[in-house]
């Protein structure tokens, strides 16, 4: 009976070490899942914010091209203002009104444009 009781209590020690050991491995698997889970979000949060930034500038670029538009819209706008006031004025001689070519201002300057303009 004791030597029954020896052996249970052998392989009770053996299934204890072998679970420990089961566990101990379960609970490294664990930490590595979560290491790359956390990794994971972490990347899809600087993703996502990422992408959110990428479309506020899109909307952005899109209230510009708007505003460009409406600029160019209220120059012309202008433009065909001045125009009419300095036309009433100076008649041509054959009663057709005088229209500045392109690339001058109304009263007879050039208009030059790019980063080379003379101040």
């Amino acid at each position: 009976m004791k030597e029954k009781s020896l052996v249970q209590a052998r392989k009770l020690e053996e299934l204890e070490a072998r679970l420990a050991s089961e566990l101990a491995k379960a609970k490294s698997d664990a930490e590595k899942a979560k290491a790359k889970a956390d990794a994971f979000v972490a990347v899809y949060r600087a993703d996502a914010e990422a992408a959110q930034t990428l479309e506020e500038i899109h909307a952005r670029d899109f209230d510009f091209i708007e505003e460009i538009k409406k600029a160019k819209e209220l120059k012309a706008d202008a433009e065909a203002l001045v125009f009419d006031d300095d036309d009433d004025d100076d008649d041509d001689d054959d009663g057709s009104k005088s229209r500045p070519e392109s690339g001058e201002e109304p009263d007879g300057e050039e208009i030059v444009l790019g980063d080379n303009q003379e101040t």
